[in-house]
């Protein structure tokens, strides 16, 4: 839910900004992307697979991110996508998440665990605990979610505005004189 909010806010802020529909640039490797969705979708159904297969869709989604580097937002979404595989790896193939934040969802834990098919319980042994699901958000349905996945979403949404022909340069956010 949280991701579909920032995809059409992203859209609304981009066309009162006077963006319009551009053609869609050419993305390489556009199928390997597909295919990681894919991959992480069919972890519904083959939840004894899931770790392997989330293991493999990260492999993926940074071989595409590599392959379309030319992209400021791309690069900033592989950071975001390279600290979630990080965490994944070492982890076992799953997301630790702290569960006191997971209990404040609007899934009980049991219910979190059977929709969320690649999540563990954050422990004492987990592996780079701050990058784990660790942050959370109230709004617009209680969800937790990772610093990687901050990158991820701001990335997409630099994307979007790009895409709208109305990109934000990153010097601006940063300051800089043009």
């Amino acid at each position: 839910m949280l991701q579909m909010v920032l995809l059409i806010l992203s859209v609304i802020v981009a066309l009162l900004r006077g963006g319009r529909l551009q053609p869609l640039p050419k993305f390489a490797m556009s199928g390997i992307l597909l295919l990681a969705i894919a991959m992480e979708i069919s972890t519904v159904w083959l939840t004894t697979m899931s770790p392997e297969l989330v293991s493999v869709s990260y492999i993926l989604i940074l071989f595409f991110l590599w392959k379309n580097w030319n992209y400021a937002e791309v690069r900033i979404i592989a950071v975001g996508a390279s600290l979630n595989a990080l965490v994944v790896w070492v982890n076992g193939g799953m997301m630790p998440v702290l569960t006191s934040l997971a209990r404040k969802t609007a899934l009980p834990m049991k219910e979190f665990h059977a929709n969320y098919f690649w999540h563990t319980a954050l422990t004492p042994h987990t592996i780079f605990p701050l990058l784990s699901d660790i942050i959370f958000i109230p709004y617009p349905t209680p969800t937790v979610i990772s610093c990687g996945d901050v990158f991820v979403f701001c990335g997409i949404v630099l994307l979007i505005q790009r895409l709208l022909g109305r990109p934000i340069k990153l010097s601006m956010l940063m300051g800089a004189k043009e």
